[in-house]
């Protein structure tokens, strides 16, 4: 059926009566639809025992278990590499820090002994005074960075620890979790 769209109120009343003689009433005879037969097959329905639902559930969890398990290890191991790395930049920033306290009192102590040679001081307790301060300076200062350098790798080697033992703990902590899935699931 088609039709224009009405503009006014008589057409639109007109249009309405012609939709509704043409659905209702000059309706045309229903030939229908043939329909062929199903057959379906019966099919048996033996439901599954406690153990088959277990293994089932077990099956369901085991996969996210060992992902989650494989990220998790993964995530200690670049920890761990990654303190290791950390470790081994404080070692070579430490060798680095000595090396430039020593050759920064060196230098210091060359123009001390240079400036007392030029003076005619070499004897005087006042210059040796100066070069055991210049000394005992220098020695404070590479025990400042000893210490500094022991306080920063003991607490990267306790983490490196901590995250060992959280290595070795996760087979069974993920096996604790896999179980209670599996149970839930059950």
């Amino acid at each position: 059926m088609e039709f224009n769209a009405p503009t006014n109120r008589t057409q639109l009343i007109a249009t309405l009566k012609d939709i509704f003689y043409y659905y209702r009433i000059r309706r045309e005879a229903y030939d229908g639809v043939i329909l062929n037969d199903v057959k379906l097959e019966r099919m048996e329905f033996t439901p599954q025992t406690d153990e088959q639902l277990f293994e089932k559930a077990g099956e369901l969890v085991a996969s996210k278990q060992h992902r989650e398990k494989a990220e998790y290890v993964e995530e200690l191991n670049s920890k761990i590499t990654l303190n290791n790395a950390l470790i081994e930049q404080l070692d070579l920033a430490l060798e680095e820090e000595k090396l430039a306290v020593e050759q920064v009192y060196a230098k210091s102590g060359a123009l001390l002994e240079e400036k007392v040679f030029d003076n005619g001081f070499t004897n005087s307790t006042v210059m040796l005074d100066k070069f055991s301060a210049l000394e005992l300076e220098k020695n404070e200062k590479l025990s400042k960075i000893e210490s500094d350098y022991r306080l920063k790798r003991s607490t990267l080697s306790a983490e490196i620890s901590l995250l060992e033992y959280k290595l070795l703990k996760a087979e069974s902590k993920y096996m604790e979790i896999f179980e209670k899935e599996k149970q839930e699931k059950y």
